[in-house]
């Protein structure tokens, strides 16, 4: 290798160095969420380990749901830009929902809650209607609504719809629809 190769092999090394230095910090400055965190306290201001915390949002495919530590501090560290609700739920303690939670990128907010002691309050509703019950027969039957055929996840056909009647086993089992107009023997 000539001296001048190596000089400019050495030169290209340091200059990419230098630019993966330079860019680091830019490419964490890029942080393209947020962050929601918080303590629970009770009404006396003593903290509240073991809420359970949930986090719903347009953002989010499904809730987040978070459990205060022993100094009832709880964190969403990555959450994506959006409109938020934190929902902070214990037993023995009134639940407690904050809505209309603006959350930006790279932003940390705090979002703390007292709960209060829960107040015992029941209802009891009873509705009593006599039932229906045939006493000169002991046949069993079954009905299918037009509802439930459409919303069944299983083939159409009417031996898929007889397995699915009480009583009724099929000789075989229909995986995915492979029995789907066959004849398939049953017993009832």
């Amino acid at each position: 290798m000539s001296r001048r190769f190596r000089d400019h092999f050495t030169l290209c090394v340091w200059a990419a160095l230098l630019v993966a230095t330079l860019a680091a910090p830019a490419a964490m400055a890029q942080e393209l969420r947020g962050q929601i965190l918080g303590v629970a306290t009770d009404s006396s201001g003593g903290t509240l380990p073991g809420v359970l915390v949930t986090v719903t949002g347009q953002g989010l495919i499904r809730p987040q749901t978070a459990t205060t530590d022993t100094d009832g501090s709880y964190r969403f560290p990555a959450l994506p830009p959006g409109d938020y609700a934190v929902t902070f739920e214990l037993s023995q303690f009134q639940t407690v929902r904050r809505e209309g939670i603006q959350l930006g990128l790279r932003v940390v907010l705090k979002i703390h809650a007292t709960l209060g002691p829960a107040t015992v309050s029941e209802q009891v509703h009873v509705v009593a209607t006599a039932p229906i019950v045939d006493v000169k027969s002991t046949a069993t039957g079954t009905s299918f609504t037009k509802e439930f055929l459409t919303s069944i996840p299983t083939a159409r056909d009417l031996w898929s719809t007889m397995a699915l009647a009480p009583g009724i086993t099929m000789s075989g089992v229909d995986v995915g629809g492979s029995h789907v107009g066959s004849q398939t023997r049953f017993n009832a």
